[in-house]
């Protein structure tokens, strides 16, 4: 038996994040969906790309939930959702568990205009 382990370690270099996280079993409250991938092609000629195909299956997860500005008539559960609150900053790292679901919010450093962080897997 192989168990995958998908852990993540945003090391924050500059700027900081805020970070909403959710505990796994909170699919329900956070209206799991999945995002349809799709196969393309690309054109040489005038250097875009057009769908092939979709998909039928998809590893991709998301929810439809705004978390900043929740519709909690359209998402009732969404009410019972407990999120953790968390801000990385320059030189901080943070564990995040397999299967957590987060929201990210970037913001840049006060003395330089942008946001740089690694993600260790």
């Amino acid at each position: 038996m192989n168990i995958i382990i998908n852990i993540s370690f945003p090391f924050q270099i500059s700027g900081t994040k805020q970070l909403f996280l959710y505990e796994p079993h909170d699919n329900t409250n956070l209206y799991e969906a999945h995002i349809q991938e799709a196969t393309l092609s690309y054109n040489p000629t005038n250097k875009k790309f057009r769908r092939k195909k979709l998909l039928e299956s998809t590893s991709m997860v998301m929810s439809p939930v705004d978390i900043l500005k929740p519709d909690h008539q359209r998402f009732p559960k969404f009410k019972e959702a407990l999120a953790l609150n968390c801000t990385i900053n320059e030189g901080d790292v943070l564990f995040m568990p397999s299967f957590w679901w987060h929201e990210v919010q970037s913001s840049p450093s006060k003395e330089e205009p942008r946001n740089v962080a690694v993600n260790f897997w």
